[in-house]
């Protein structure tokens, strides 16, 4: 689905990475106030490889699953929310844009996928 880039930016990564500040694990969200200096951030979610959000992460990890279109927009093959998540697998292409690729279609056997030309 569509993600709010500028909540995301200023509510949730950018006050992560300032120094002691306070992070809100949600947008509007109660703030956490006790992260320590080594934490890291995992943001999960469907459209996150968006253009505006493009630069925002350090690394992507792309999860191939099961029925991935299906499993990963929420909604009923032919739906808006299945239309809009092919839409955006066509423009955006976040498996070829991901720093690593995981196939998560066996969870007791995940595994690393190199989908490079070597």
């Amino acid at each position: 689905g569509a993600v709010d880039a500028d909540a995301l930016r200023d509510g949730l990564v950018r006050p992560f990475r300032r120094a002691g500040g306070d992070v809100a694990l949600r947008p509007g969200g109660d703030p956490v106030t006790d992260v320590p200096a080594d934490a890291v951030l995992i943001v999960a979610g469907d459209a996150l490889q968006a253009p505006e959000l493009r630069g925002l992460w350090n690394a992507v990890v792309y999860l191939l699953l099961p029925d991935e279109p299906l499993a990963t927009s929420g909604g009923d093959a032919g739906s808006s929310a299945q239309e809009a998540h092919a839409r955006y697998i066509r423009q955006v292409n976040p498996r070829r844009a991901a720093t690593m690729i995981v196939d998560v279609t066996d969870p007791e056997l995940p595994r690393r996928v190199f989908a490079d030309s070597c």
